[in-house]
């Protein structure tokens, strides 16, 4: 647990910027619809969102790995400036992000209506946010360790929702896409003032 005592405001902004990101309604409302249209059963449904989670977690997964490597290779080349660099690309995406949540909304529509269909669509839609966050890991222990509490996290968050929505009404959280947005770009602007300050050995 050293891992996560030592680097807990990393782990708990990949953690944040994971499950707002699946708040993004391909993730479960695309699945509640369709499993309804279909009068699929609610065991169904879950296992088709799970799978597909443990498809997202692990394509976000892979470019996390990236962007750990780019994080260490930035401090190999930059030296002191690492963290500088690493502090300018979070500030970046934080403002396509909040850039992006003015645009005409757009919900990731799949054109595929099979399940299997939906269940890849959402599941190869990575989290860039998360991946870059991993640049700002100082070590394979932090690394692993934001990981785990953002895989567990994203499949705890992701049936929680798809559930809910299938034993009551389904939920109207669309709003969560903006607002969601908003908070994940405020979390990587402190990352980013986290970082630049030193906040972390990198």
């Amino acid at each position: 647990m050293n891992a996560f005592a030592n680097n807990s405001v990393l782990i708990l902004s990949v953690v944040a910027a994971g499950t707002l990101h699946i708040f993004i309604p391909i993730h479960w409302v695309a699945f509640v619809s369709e499993g309804k249209r279909r009068n699929m059963s609610s065991s169904r449904v879950l296992f088709y969102s799970t799978f597909s989670a443990c498809v997202h977690v692990s394509s976000t997964s892979f470019l996390a790995v990236l962007g750990f490597v780019a994080g260490r290779g930035t401090v190999d080349i930059a030296g002191r400036y690492a963290n500088i660099v690493t502090a300018l690309l979070l500030c970046l995406l934080a403002v396509w992000i909040m850039w992006s949540r003015n645009r005409p909304a757009h919900e990731h529509k799949v054109a595929s209506r099979t399940m299997w269909g939906i269940t890849f669509a959402a599941g190869l839609h990575p989290s860039i946010e998360v991946a870059v966050l991993f640049m700002s890991f100082p070590s394979v222990d932090a690394a692993v360790a934001g990981w785990f509490f953002y895989a567990v996290s994203v499949l705890l968050v992701q049936a929680v929702l798809v559930t809910a929505s299938l034993r009551l009404a389904e939920l109207s959280l669309t709003w969560m896409v903006k607002r969601g947005k908003l908070i994940t770009s405020v979390v990587l602007l402190a990352v980013a003032v986290y970082v630049v300050t030193g906040g972390h050995s990198g």
